[in-house]
């Protein structure tokens, strides 16, 4: 599986549990392992 490697540049907490963030893409980048933290999984 292939992703994106990317810079946060930025980041805004909105009203609620909402955050707003920009990112910039570097690179490709291939997953070798995706785990689970804090209760959020990411596919």
């Amino acid at each position: 599986m292939w992703g994106t490697i990317c810079k946060v540049k930025q980041m805004i907490k909105l009203p609620g549990d909402t955050v707003r963030v920009l990112v910039e893409g570097v690179s490709r980048g291939r997953v070798k392992k995706i785990e689970q933290e804090m209760g959020i999984s990411e596919q």
